[in-house]
């Protein structure tokens, strides 16, 4: 073995950097980019060349390039791995061999300790190989480190030849092969070739077993076959460190145990495999099967990564991956996206799990303690679930995860990235939701932070207990709950905010929740059995859940109780003597609650209602016993007025709300009119606009040089250039006389979107993509069907066009075709143009096609249509109007003499309500008939009740 050779051309190598980009291109996403690079880019050549042939090769030829370039990187990088792996397995080999004073390894020329030598040199070759990998910068570098790559296999190849390594491949199917195998001896302990083991009835089992034993180290594929009928004692790779491809067909349970790497594992599902045992397995490409339907049992407990979805079915019993992790690393593929599956086992053991979606359907008590959960996740038959590291915007709802658990414990944790402060901002963190209808769920206990958690309609829930935080808890319709103790708060990281709900819960009689302030809102209602509450902390609203000042958004409902007062004093009238105050008297702590309730109350934006339940009884300012209406101290409207007629009866604490509208408010109008002004029209010199509302001028702007000079920027076609500057001076010139009118110049009516829709072959731009004479399904505000008569763009387009006109769209919306080909939609109402829309047009889309051929749509398979782009644009207009409601300017109404006039140059279009407008766009021109001062709404049902100062 020529070392030397090998330390010189490793010393030899620069410092490269194609690792890097590699790895960045290894990504598909950025795969995807790069070729949409590369073919853009080859198309814009294309586009000013003839020679289209010469580019499309040239263009295959950049493609293969970059191919053979990411090929020999990747395959590089893997022949690494695999010899790495190999000569590690051949140190643990020979040093596991036995070697004793009497016994030495037969057939081996040096000893033990001078082959332990060469490895070791290897594996550090091996080793500095891939540091230089690392750096790689071109092809070039990475071809030279290919045949370094292969001078080291070699230099294995001559170490073992020269150690008396058995280098010919060993096949074992008859008892003559058994026997030849026999004799080898210890020469099988390294085998630098394959293995073959097909293991027939009448063949001597102690024999074979005896052979298999010494089978250490295997460089090339093992195979073990043992599936004929008759056979009644299995062979077992005892001692086994290390194959290519090792495959086992028995039907018997499986044993390696100590096989510690392979490239592929291909245990064979047979009906005798009623376990599989491969404790010491650390490293593997490929898992070829991992279903075994008679398995009550399945060992993995060394595996500590697999860079695909691992997927593992048995019968029953338990799955060991004691070791297994799913973390990201420099050196390896990120596991902590994929997906673990395993079916059928009752006990999963994966205690160092942290990322991946899991999917276990028959565990019982799965307890992954470092694991940070997974969207979509499913426990289907777990009765005891705890999760102590959820991170991040996990969404946990309880009928898709453990539908059946009884005791669900979480704790949730920050998902902030520490590397940067791009989401210090976003709050990451769990959520939890029971689910509609649990009727398994006995105990729940929510530790650490969520930003809400939702116990919903669990009718068997008796224990729950929050600790930590959440913005928004709510406790509803959980029937079997007899108390409610919280021991949260609502400051997820540094933000106070949040809610309260509790409701419909028929057996809780107390609500504990001294650590709990910050809310804004708070509801407990119908709640029919609850008599106590304690908020010892809450005293104050908080922020927005953004961290944002509240502002009027608050809220408080605590109403349908069980909520008693022994007393209400009412007090006396004002100047009566003596002056007694308004008092009441109750043990329900809502008393203890008055400082929070009255911020509530003056933050609130809509009704808001604190109802004691129970009043045993009201007296007058007298002391005598008091039934009648409740007054408010002078005020006796009858928003402000409650009675009270008998014991038991409730009285509303609090009854704040804005009633409804029985009479409409109506909103002022005042007489206006508007023209458009057309882009293009002569705005220069000699033209001029006027405005003569009442049939006297009252301004003019004229478009001489000397004024428009004093415009920067301006331009005559381009109305955004002078729009401001001529409203201004037509305004001024209003005011100077002293009239009463406004002019405006705005660009936002008659607004259309024009879409560019185009269809496409395998991704590229296509005009004949579809089948003439097919159906066409697209959405747009709902879904129309039309019918495509030819296979180009401009037909697409009329179609289109003609499908919405046609369809239901068509009471909302118009279509037309422009050139390129695009497709222009109108916004109508009531059937006339909408002038004045200021929604936001949808946007088309078009249904994927996965039939290969079809007789009646008009794209088939890899033919797509899409929207391109989408423009919005609007016109400009003049509008005068009329701020007085006494007096009628004749020329602004409907069919009256022009309110403008303009040189010749200019055109000026009225639109006139009922014929280019309707009459429901009155923002837009309203006669003097139709102007009104508006009135407010009339509201019934307003209550003014507030109490809580008597309290």
């Amino acid at each position: 073995m020529n070392q030397k050779r090998i330390t010189n051309q490793i010393l030899n190598q620069k410092n490269y950097t194609l690792n890097s980009t590699l790895n960045y291109l290894f990504n598909i996403s950025n795969m995807k980019k790069l070729f949409s690079y590369l073919l853009i880019s080859s198309m814009v050549v294309l586009s000013s060349c003839t020679n289209y042939d010469d580019q499309f090769d040239d263009l295959n030829t950049q493609i293969n390039t970059l191919k053979s370039q990411i090929e020999g990187f990747s395959s590089l990088s893997s022949g690494l791995t695999a010899l790495q792996g190999t000569v590690a397995s051949l140190q643990t080999a020979i040093a596991n061999i036995p070697v004793t004073p009497a016994t030495d390894i037969s057939g081996l020329e040096s000893t033990q300790a001078a082959l332990q030598a060469g490895l070791t040199s290897l594996a550090d070759a091996v080793a500095d190989l891939q540091t230089s990998l690392a750096s790689a910068a071109t092809a070039a570098e990475v071809a030279a480190l290919s045949t370094s790559l292969a001078a080291v296999q070699a230099d294995l190849d001559d170490l073992l030849a020269s150690n008396n390594i058995y280098s010919t491949a060993i096949s074992i199917t008859t008892n003559s092969e058994l026997d030849f195998a026999v004799a080898l001896g210890d020469k099988v302990n390294i085998v630098n070739a394959a293995v073959v083991i097909t293991q027939s009835k009448d063949m001597d089992a102690a024999k074979l077993a005896g052979v298999m034993a010494k089978f250490r180290s295997v460089t090339g594929n093992v195979t073990y076959t043992a599936t004929e009928t008759g056979i009644t004692s299995f062979g077992e790779f005892t001692n086994l460190t290390a194959g290519a491809v090792v495959t086992i067909d028995q039907k018997a349970p499986v044993s390696l145990p100590a096989l510690s790497s392979a490239t592929t594992l291909d245990i064979k599902d047979n009906t005798g495999v009623t376990s599989v045992s491969v404790p010491n397995l650390e490293t593997v490409t490929t898992l070829s099967n991992l279903t075994f339907t008679k398995a009550t049992s399945l060992d993995l407990s060394s595996l500590t990564r697999y860079a695909s979805d691992l997927t593992i079915s048995v019968k029953s019993g338990k799955v060991n991956l004691d070791s297994f992790v799913t973390t990201t690393t420099a050196t390896n593929n990120p596991e902590s996206g994929k997906v673990i599956t395993v079916s059928g086992a009752s006990e999963v053991v994966a205690p160092l799990i942290t990322g991946g979606k899991l999917i276990m359907d028959s565990v019982l008590e799965p307890n992954f303690p470092v694991w940070k959960g997974a969207n979509s996740s499913a426990f289907a038959k777990a009765t005891k679930v705890v999760l102590p590291s959820i991170t991040g915007q996990v969404t946990i709802n309880l009928n898709t995860w453990a539908p059946k658990a009884t005791y669900f414990h979480y704790i949730g944790l920050d998902g902030d990235d520490a590397t940067s402060t791009a989401d210090d901002k976003i709050l990451k963190f769990p959520s939890f939701d029971t689910g509609a209808a649990n009727g398994n769920l006995e105990t729940l206990i929510v530790g650490g932070s969520s930003t809400s958690v939702d116990v919903d309609g669990a009718t068997d829930l008796t224990s729950f207990t929050i600790t930590g935080s959440t913005h928004a808890l709510t406790v509803n319709n959980n029937d079997a709950l007899t108390s409610l103790t919280l021991g949260h708060t609502s400051k997820v990281r540094a933000i106070s905010a949040g809610s309260l709900v509790v409701t419909g819960n028929e057996n809780i009689e107390s609500i504990t929740a001294d650590s709990l302030d910050d809310i804004s809102t708070l509801t407990i209602s119908s709640n029919p059995a609850l008599e106590t509450l304690s908020f010892a902390a809450l005293n104050s609203l908080g922020t927005k859940t953004d961290g944002k000042a509240l502002g009027s958004t608050a809220s408080i409902s605590i109403t349908g109780n069980a909520l008693a007062a022994s007393l209400i004093q009412l007090p006396s009238p004002t100047g009566t003597l003596p002056a007694v105050a308004g008092k009441v008297t109750t043990a329900s702590g809502l008393t203890a609650m008055k400082t929070y309730i009255s911020a509530n109350v003056a933050a609130a934006a809509g009704a808001s209602k604190v109802t004691i339940d129970d009043v045993a009884n009201v007296k007058d300012h007298l002391g005598a016993d008091y039934t009648g209406t409740v007054e408010l101290a002078t005020n006796t409207a009858a928003s402000a007025e409650q009675t009270w007629s008998a014991e038991n009866d409730p009285i509303n604490i609090v009854d704040i709300a804005a009633g409804t509208v029985s009479t409409a408010a109506v909103a002022a109008l005042k007489q206006k009119n508007t023209y458009s002004l057309v882009a293009g029209s002569a705005f220069d010199a000699n033209e001029f606009i006027a405005v003569n509302p009442n049939g006297t001028e009252l301004a003019k702007y004229n478009f001489t040089t000397a004024n428009t000079g004093a415009i920067t920027g301006y331009v005559a076609s381009d109305i955004t250039t002078w729009a401001s500057a001529v409203e201004a001076e037509l305004q001024s010139q209003i005011d100077n006389n002293g009239a009463d009118y406004t002019v405006s110049i705005v660009n936002d009516w008659g607004r259309t979107s024009t879409y560019d829709i185009n269809m496409y072959l395998d991704g590229s731009l296509s005009a004949t993509a579809g089948a003439a004479g097919k159906t066409l399904t697209f959405t747009f505000d709902g879904t129309q069907v039309g019918t495509v008569e030819s296979n180009n763009d401009d037909d697409l387009a009329s179609a289109i066009a003609r499908a919405i006109n046609a369809g239901d769209a068509s009471d909302t919306w118009s279509a037309a075709t422009a050139s390129g080909p695009k497709v222009v939609v109108t916004p109508l109402i009531d059937g006339q143009t909408n002038y004045n829309y200021t929604g936001s047009f949808p946007n088309f889309s078009f249904p994927a096609y996965s039939v290969a051929a079809s007789l009646t749509s008009y794209l088939e398979l890899s033919n797509t249509i899409r929207q391109d782009t989408k423009v919005d644009s609007k016109g400009w207009r003049i509008t005068v109007q009329n701020d007085t409601y006494a007096i009628n300017a004749a020329n602004l109404n409907r069919a009256e003499t022009a309110s403008m006039s303009t040189a010749s140059g200019i055109a000026l279009t009225e639109l006139v309500a009922g014929t280019t407008l309707t009459d429901s766009q009155t923002n837009i021109q309203a006669d003097f008939s139709k102007a009104t001062a508006g009135s407010s709404a009339v509201l019934t049902g307003t209550k003014t009740v507030n109490l809580t100062s008597w309290m």
